[in-house]
């Protein structure tokens, strides 16, 4: 399989106060084409499982290279699977905005695991034979921040409430990424975009559990959102840059959203 893709439409659901689509719904649709591609080649979480197998993210990164677009605006997901490795599989992919331009790009790292033992499955035989090949180089290293300049800036608690779980009844890993945006003063939304991401899914987390999100930053818009369990073991780390967008986010939406 070269390249997978498919159709979105910008739901109310999916935009931030200023109309623009979220990191949470870019992130959701990307996920959702790749669920969709596996579908294609029987390979969903609900084929494999009957293997005692399970998908599990490790890694995501989001790179912005233009603006978000606007609510009800239409959106093209395309994924490709870079590498599969022993353990690890990449999946590249590439959301276009309705003028066929690539405004979000970025890649992730997906492992196949039992469900008994929780250890990973060496998928690549089974990937093949289900039509799934890589197709690519190798996958660069993404950015690496300089967490020297890294300064402690708040905590937040949150409860796990069963809004928050996925299907597996783990909490869901876009949950992680809402607790992170939800630290955010209002103003700042308002007057920063992102323009890079990076979640590191470290351990899973469950319903009733108190999870702790401990947030830094540095003083080039920087912030980094360390969130452990109870136990104060780390179950997600987000790396994120923005940078000042007020301009952009102040025009009037009504002369930008297409009719």
């Amino acid at each position: 399989m070269e390249t997978y893709q498919q159709n979105y439409s910008i739901l109310a659901s999916d935009m931030d106060i200023t109309y623009h689509i979220t990191p949470n719904a870019i992130m959701l649709y990307f996920q959702d084409c790749f669920a969709r591609s596996l579908t294609s080649k029987r390979m969903a979480a609900f084929d494999i499982i009957k293997d005692n197998l399970i998908w599990v993210i490790s890694d995501w990164e989001l790179n912005l290279i233009k603006d978000r677009p606007l609510w009800a605006s239409d959106i093209k997901v395309k994924i490709q699977f870079r590498e599969i490795s022993a353990v690890r599989i990449y999946v590249d992919y590439w959301i276009y905005n309705s003028d066929e331009e690539v405004f979000a790009q970025g890649t992730s790292v997906w492992v196949v695991i039992n469900s008994i033992t929780k250890r990973p499955f060496a998928a690549k035989d089974m990937l093949t034979r289900a039509g799934i090949t890589a197709h690519g180089t190798p996958v660069k290293k993404g950015i690496v921040p300089d967490i020297s300049r890294k300064m402690p800036d708040k905590e937040v608690k949150h409860d796990v409430n069963v809004t928050d779980l996925d299907f597996n009844g783990h909490v869901c890993n876009r949950t992680y990424l809402s607790i992170s945006m939800s630290t955010f003063p209002l103003e700042f939304i308002k007057t920063y975009s992102p323009k890079y991401m990076h979640i590191k899914f470290a351990h899973e987390a469950f319903f009733g559990e108190r999870l702790t999100c401990k947030v830094s930053r540095n003083d080039q818009l920087c912030y980094w959102f360390d969130i452990e369990n109870s136990q104060g073991k780390p179950v997600c780390n987000i790396y994120s840059e923005w940078e000042d967008n007020r301009e952009s986010l102040s025009k009037d939406v009504s002369e930008l959203i297409k009719r």
